[in-house]
């Protein structure tokens, strides 16, 4: 029987574990209304790119009931503008959790 997030009469995780993990999410969206604007009446809009994809690559350490994690995120653009805009956005993730 699960209580909380671990099996009830696990023992505590003690010691250091660590992982590298690489990720790469594709997916399609039919409409965001933040770029295409309103369903109903016409308003402002950009062109859009339907495929947008996510590549992830990463670590995770645990020392005892810490965790501590790293993600280096790359998202392909969303959008095209007139002005150049909607290029590869590229952002880091710092994680820390203890469990309890």
């Amino acid at each position: 029987m699960l209580h909380g997030n671990r099996a009830v009469g696990a023992r505590d995780f003690s010691g250091v574990a660590w992982s590298v993990f690489v990720a790469d999410d594709h997916r399609y969206v039919a409409h965001n209304i933040f770029l295409d604007g309103p369903v109903f009446r016409d308003g402002p809009s950009v062109e859009r790119r339907p495929h947008v994809r996510d590549r992830s690559v990463g670590f995770s350490l645990r020392v005892d009931k810490l965790r501590f994690s790293w993600t280096r995120v790359a998202r392909s653009a969303e959008f095209r503008s007139a002005s150049g805009g909607g290029g590869t956005q590229r952002f880091v993730s710092l994680n820390l959790g203890m469990e309890f």
